[in-house]
């Protein structure tokens, strides 16, 4: 025992490079075999040491989107000895979803696990990007260890490259320096409208990525790609180096919804060393454009394309949908007319449900858009924008 604990200070001393280590483990030897120690407690004790620290290390992921009906997610890594190991699937929320172990106890050296996309009652999981965490601990269970470079890598604000746009074809070519959150808007330039979000925060791989858009923005037969006013919003933050991004070009049946996965077990987490890019903070239930509806309580003509004929002052009605309204109202909110996407009033403190009086007079007659935003303080953006006809009041 003396022999063992004597080496162990030698290996552990942070003090000593390897080459005093290696000069102090000599000369410890020599004065244990002037002691008569035995030769067998020796080699017991050096073998002891040589496995003092469990170590998880070449973690690599051999492919970062998957659709799993079709294929797997292969993790491999590399333990530095034989160890009980499983893998947590943690959702953006970092609830836990899924624990995955191999069917072999792995052993010291190279190992693969593979990932089915499915929760533990046999689901698919809703698409996304889930983290995972590689635990391992040693077979006399005295030392354990993860792999988790979440805290370090996660939501960092990154920058597009290559952004071009064909507005004839309606495509968005880009290239994500890495796997990302992304967010595509389109709105109208000088202080317009937001008029819709294509792409509200979805998980995206590295390297070019392209979008169609059609040009709809909620309006029959009405394309807005080649409008000269049209501007598209990209934005984007980085994804954990340590996460598999789960997408469907079919959705399956039986999946899971989200809120069934969330239990009361949560990812351990770290101090972030680096700025959080503001929706990357957001729990992932408060993280999306907010919905509502725009009607006119009083309208009881209409066009025969259905377009309300509207005249005088006209009340115009916005209600929150209750999914949506409690996050809106406790972020605070702001509701902004717009009439032909050019501003029109703006109420400052915004209220579910809200009536507006939209006053006709002066407005040629005809069709005309009237577009509603709901500006949240946390850079939510619900919008929604519909045909008039205006009437002029006969006399």
């Amino acid at each position: 025992m003396f022999a063992k604990t004597m080496i162990r200070c030698v290996y552990r001393c942070e003090s000593m490079n390897n080459k005093r280590k290696h000069i102090c483990l000599y000369l410890l030897v020599g004065i244990l075999f002037a002691g008569r120690f035995r030769m067998v407690e020796l080699a017991e004790a050096i073998q002891d040491t040589q496995s003092v620290e469990l170590i998880i290390s070449n973690v690599s992921l051999e492919k970062k989107a998957i659709d799993p009906t079709v294929e797997q997610g292969r993790i491999t890594y590399k333990l530095s000895e034989d160890a009980r190991v499983r893998v947590c699937l943690y959702d953006r929320d970092d609830f836990l979803v899924r624990i995955v172990t191999s069917k072999e106890q792995p052993s010291k050296g190279y190992n693969t696990v593979t990932i089915d996309g499915k929760d533990d009652r046999d689901r698919w999981l809703p698409p996304g990007a889930y983290t995972y965490v590689i635990e391992a601990e040693s077979l006399d269970s005295n030392r354990k260890t993860s792999y988790d470079i979440k805290d370090e890598s996660h939501g960092k604000m990154l920058t597009l490259r290559s952004l071009t746009y064909d507005d004839k074809a309606g495509k968005v070519e880009y290239v994500l320096p890495k796997a990302a959150m992304l967010r595509v808007r389109v709105g109208m330039k000088e202080g317009g409208p937001l008029l819709i979000t294509p792409i509200d925060w979805q998980a995206q791989s590295a390297g070019r990525n392209q979008y169609i858009w059609d040009g709809n923005i909620g309006l029959s037969n009405v394309d807005f790609r080649t409008n000269p006013m049209i501007q598209l919003n990209l934005a984007a933050y980085s994804l954990p180096d340590n996460c598999i991004i789960i997408r469907y070009d079919k959705q399956p049946s039986k999946m899971a919804s989200i809120s069934a996965l969330q239990q009361t077990e949560k990812r351990p987490s770290k101090a972030v060393s680096h700025a959080m890019h503001l929706h990357a903070i957001h729990p992932m239930h408060k993280c999306r454009e907010p919905r509502f509806s725009m009607d006119f309580p009083s309208i009881t003509e209409f066009t025969n394309d259905n377009v309300p004929i509207v005249s005088g002052n006209v009340p115009v009605r916005i209600t929150v949908h209750d999914h949506d309204k409690k996050f809106l109202q406790d972020e605070r909110f702001e509701i902004v007319f717009f009439v032909d996407f050019i501003f029109l009033y703006e109420e400052e403190d915004g209220i579910s449900p809200a009536t507006y009086f939209l006053k006709t007079a002066g407005m040629n007659e005809g069709k005309h858009f009237l577009t509603v935003n709901l500006y949240s303080f946390k850079d939510h953006i619900g919008t929604q924008t519909k045909a008039i006809y205006v009437k002029r009041a006969t006399k």
